[in-house]
């Protein structure tokens, strides 16, 4: 145990936050050192919380930098998200002008009440809504469209400019979330982000304010698709490198700001620290996400599938991520069409963008199982219906 210890950067509270948290057994203890990924749910406070944490040693890494550990946490291939866009400094809604909403979700928005409503949305946000449902007329849909990307638009441009204290709350259930209690909950519960990259932990807090801005950071969109409802939202990406004792380290941070639909929130972030060897490295995961899937009748039985589930898909993308780094670095310089069919050099976000998100595994997770339940009680409706009538 103390040699894997070792190979983390000396901390005060690292050997509580990996060993007494995580409660390391030592057949796990062996997992890490055969190089197998080591992945454990976290207890939380909120019963509407689940967190994941993995390791997985990694070695033979001679040269890295940011963009290669970039390279590795893509999802290359996934179908199970449309191609989104980065946000402007400062956010426009042309730049949602790919964003797109399919006739159900337009159904669905035109329904909208505060406390009954199928999106996340702030009661001000419903209430623009309801106004333009009460309009009709011409060309209705594309008049939807138009406002809900006016909506997004607002909340990236309001987070660019006050952080925090701009995320506002959601008001289209019963019970109101406030986002900026939420995601303050999130960070304080993020201790190993802390102890690895005090710097970029301090500018997530602070955003927007003034400070060490070390880290590259970016807003953008994207839509995921789960088979039964999409899933729109806004993120913040912090990517950096950074010095410890034994050498250079990595991270990169996503912070979920919006999602139309199953999550209230989410932070994720992953690290690549070196260890006591030459080329060993230690590859770190964590996730905290909510949402009110959790809560209620099914919670215990929505918490038991999502833990499966993201347990599974967490070591994949461990050894998938450790398998990128542990190979040759390519020679060819990756590029990315700009739409005119020359080929530009991709900007530090553009393989994230286009492949995608590291914190997938739980939005996958939550919402397929919110899907399942959703039709497993549907169909029950209906069945009751017909036998009553």
């Amino acid at each position: 145990m103390l040699a894997l210890f070792a190979a983390l950067p000396v901390h005060s509270q690292l050997e509580t936050d990996v060993g007494s948290r995580l409660s390391l057994s030592s057949e796990e203890l062996k997992q890490l050192a055969a190089g197998d990924a080591v992945v454990k749910t976290l207890k939380t406070t909120n019963k509407q919380e689940v967190a994941i944490l993995g390791i997985k040693r990694v070695s033979g890494l001679e040269t890295l930098s940011l963009e290669r550990f970039r390279s590795s946490m893509s999802q290359q291939g996934s179908g199970d998200v449309r191609p989104g866009g980065r946000f402007s400094t400062p956010p426009t809604p042309g730049d949602l002008d790919d964003l797109t909403l399919d006739k159900r979700d337009i159904a669905e928005l035109a329904k909208c009440r505060v406390s009954n409503c199928d999106f996340n949305l702030s009661a001000e946000s419903i209430g623009r809504f309801e106004l333009l449902t009460a309009e009709q007329g011409a060309d209705a849909d594309n008049k939807f469209v138009e406002l809900f990307r006016q909506e997004l638009a607002g909340k990236a441009a309001e987070y660019f400019e006050s952080g925090d204290a701009a995320l506002g709350k959601y008001a289209n259930r019963k019970k109101v979330v406030d986002l900026r209690q939420t995601h303050r909950e999130l960070l304080l519960s993020s201790a190993l982000l802390k102890e690895f990259a005090p710097a970029v932990y301090e500018q997530l807090r602070i955003f927007p304010s003034a400070g060490d801005h070390s880290a590259e950071s970016e807003l953008f969109w994207s839509t995921t698709e789960f088979g039964f409802k999409p899933m729109i939202t806004i993120s913040h990406l912090l990517a950096a490198e950074f010095e410890t004792e034994r050498g250079a380290a990595f991270v990169i941070v996503t912070k979920q700001i919006y999602a139309s639909r199953y999550l209230d929130a989410s932070l994720n972030f992953v690290v690549l620290t070196p260890g006591t060897e030459p080329g060993e490295y230690l590859l770190i995961f964590s996730d905290r996400s909510r949402s009110d899937t959790l809560g209620g009748l099914l919670g215990g039985l929505a918490r038991a599938a999502v833990e499966a589930e993201s347990t599974a898909r967490v070591s994949k993308l461990l050894s998938d991520s450790a398998a990128k780094l542990e190979a040759p670095p390519a020679t060819e310089t990756v590029s990315i069409s700009d739409g005119t069919g020359d080929g530009t050099d991709l900007s530090p976000f553009d393989r994230l963008l286009e492949h995608w998100l590291l914190g997938l595994a739980l939005l996958v997770a939550l919402a397929g199982f919110s899907a399942a339940i959703y039709r497993r009680t549907k169909k029950g409706r209906t069945a009751n219906v017909s036998g009553q009538s």
